[in-house]
């Protein structure tokens, strides 16, 4: 049974990640629906207000979507909580520093926000999952 759950870590891990990526998408769609038609130009919101909030949802759902992958990881492992969510985090780290590597549309900010999260998930793994999900060797 604990092969099985630790062999589910990785898929969790993508799933939670995936699931904050569609979440925060319908969020941009949201958004989006509530600029004036007016302020429509080929598709794009021309509003003030419309280019500070899609930041702020970006840097906000990167930062969520870290936590995710850290907080769930942990969820599923059968013990060592702290140390799955290290390890998740630094995967998390690599896979985003490569983004950036790779994309350099990806502005650094979304990249501090993508490492706020997850030190945030490692940081709640000790005092929150832990007592949810009680575990031996955490």
């Amino acid at each position: 049974m604990k092969v099985l759950q630790w062999i589910h870590i990785i898929p969790t891990a993508i799933a939670a990640w995936v699931i904050v990526i569609i979440l925060g998408m319908l969020t941009f769609l949201f958004l989006e629906s509530l600029c004036p038609p007016e302020m429509m130009v080929s598709g794009c919101c021309m509003a003030e207000w419309f280019d500070p909030a899609r930041s702020i949802l970006e840097h906000f759902f990167a930062g969520l979507s870290a936590l995710a992958v850290v907080l769930a990881s942990t969820m599923v492992a059968p013990e060592k909580n702290k140390l799955v969510a290290r390890i998740a985090f630094i995967a998390g780290t690599v896979v985003v520093s490569y983004m950036l590597l790779v994309d350099k549309s990806i502005e650094l900010s979304l990249y501090s926000a993508a490492i706020a999260g997850g030190v945030l998930g490692m940081l709640l793994v000790g005092p929150i999952v832990s007592r949810l999900y009680p575990r031996p060797g955490t």
